[in-house]
């Protein structure tokens, strides 16, 4: 019942996992209530279709199991209004903006990893590019920033005309969108080298754990000639 989901927020401090393949009146799947004040922002793990995570305006940042509806199986004191959550690459990391900081989590330690604060003001959203190496944030200080996910320092800076609402890269990370307090959107464009090419491929072609490719991994490659073949004896 959790192929085609999603995850409504709002102002009512609760997180509604509603199936989208069903009849238009159908009640939610799951409901998830923990927050105490508006919930801002949502987000899917990447490597574990039972698991999403929220954020809200009372400064907090949960981790939710749809299998099991109740308390959240964690949770992290942000400090901050959340405005803003992305899985990271790999499915350990989960980055959350609020106020002018972006936090990094460690979903496996339960701890903060990292603290970055590159922006003047508001962050409002959060991306991650093709190639699944830079961090991109949008502020209300008309900034985009771009982070390397390797050592969380700032790559690269873009000033729109105004306050930035909303950020999306495309996969190919040639192209960089942001929409803006002023009712306008705006695109950004580069071109995109041969290495940034192969870096995006790779990416899609990952196998992630928990899925049919990870499990089937292997399965056409032979042993070169000099290698040493162990066979299981047969029964």
């Amino acid at each position: 019942a959790y192929e085609i989901c999603a995850c409504l927020v709002g102002s009512e401090m609760c997180i509604r996992d509603r199936d989208i393949g069903g009849a238009a009146d159908e009640v939610p799947v799951t409901t998830f209530e923990g927050h105490t004040d508006y919930v801002r922002a949502c987000a899917a793990a990447l490597r574990s279709p039972d698991t999403v995570y929220s954020g809200g305006y009372d400064k907090r940042v949960c981790t939710w199991d749809v299998r099991a509806p109740g308390a959240a199986t964690s949770t992290f004191m942000h400090g901050k209004p959340v405005e803003a959550l992305v899985p990271l690459p790999g499915g350990t990391l989960l980055a959350a903006a609020g106020g002018n900081e972006v936090r990094i989590y460690d979903l496996v330690a339960g701890r903060e990893l990292e603290r970055i604060a590159a922006h003047q003001k508001t962050i409002t959203d959060l991306c991650i590019d093709g190639t699944g190496t830079r961090l991109l944030s949008s502020g209300l200080d008309r900034l985009v920033k771009v982070y390397d996910l390797t050592t969380y320092a700032v790559t690269h800076s873009i000033t729109a005309s105004s306050p930035l609402l909303s950020l999306a890269a495309s996969p190919d990370s040639g192209t960089v969108a942001f929409g803006g307090a002023d009712g306008a959107v705006t695109v950004r464009q580069r071109p995109v080298r041969v290495g940034e090419r192969a870096a995006v491929a790779r990416a899609k072609k990952e196998a992630h754990t928990g899925t049919y490719r990870y499990f089937m991994r292997g399965q056409g490659e032979s042993a070169a000639g000099d290698d040493l073949v162990v066979e299981a004896a047969r029964k």
